[in-house]
């Protein structure tokens, strides 16, 4: 009953890896009964791939993977009482179909809708410097409500912004940073100039850099 509910993910064109993804993830989620199920998978998943990161050679065996039969009987018995069985069924699908290759991409977009189901959204925040705790809970308030989610935020430090930062919302990103602005400028000045037939020097390391 639950390997039924990926049949469409086997029907999807090969050479399209996110829209075969996102196949997969819709399944698992019409699977799910209620959030606090969906939760434990999404967590299953993650586990999942972290192990199999750890482990070296993981990622060029699982990208080869051809789903021919001695590969599906030994990810079969790798994986068999190991897991639960709806991801279990999955794996056994995507190694039949050459896909376990996938799994990592399959893991994060599940994250993403199921955070979109429970009205949540990943928002991601690179400044220059860290963040203090108020500017964090403006941050928040500003996300919540231009986006109408709540925003599960995370905060990186890069130096090489120079000023501003960059904001990833989901797959989007919104880059305010001052490195941004003068990589901005200085595509604009470069075609300004191929218009007029001059030449722009290449920038400085520090310019590349940032």
């Amino acid at each position: 009953m639950v390997g039924k509910a990926f049949t469409a993910a086997e029907t999807v064109l090969e050479g399209r890896p996110l829209a075969v993804a996102d196949v997969y993830v819709q399944a698992l989620l019409g699977l799910m009964a209620d959030n606090a199920q969906a939760e434990a998978l999404a967590a299953e998943l993650e586990s999942l791939v972290t192990l199999l990161g750890a482990v070296e050679g993981t990622s060029e065996l699982l990208g080869a993977a051809t789903g021919n039969a001695g590969q599906i009987e030994r990810f079969q018995r790798i994986f068999a009482g190991r897991c639960s069985q709806t991801l279990e069924a999955l794996l056994a699908i995507m190694t039949r179909k050459g896909r376990l290759g996938l799994l990592p991409v399959v893991a994060r977009r599940f994250r993403t809708a199921l955070n979109a189901r429970q009205g949540r959204v990943e928002v991601t925040v690179v400044a220059a410097r860290e963040l203090d705790e108020p500017h964090r809970k403006a941050m928040s308030d500003t996300l919540r409500e231009v986006t109408g989610a709540e925003p599960l935020l995370r905060t990186k430090v890069d130096p090489s912004l120079l000023g501003g930062m960059v904001v990833r919302v989901g797959d989007r990103e919104y880059d305010a940073s001052l490195a941004g602005q003068l990589r901005r400028l200085r595509q604009r000045l470069r075609t300004a100039a191929a218009r007029s037939g001059l030449e722009i020097g290449e920038p400085t390391d520090h310019e590349a850099q940032s």
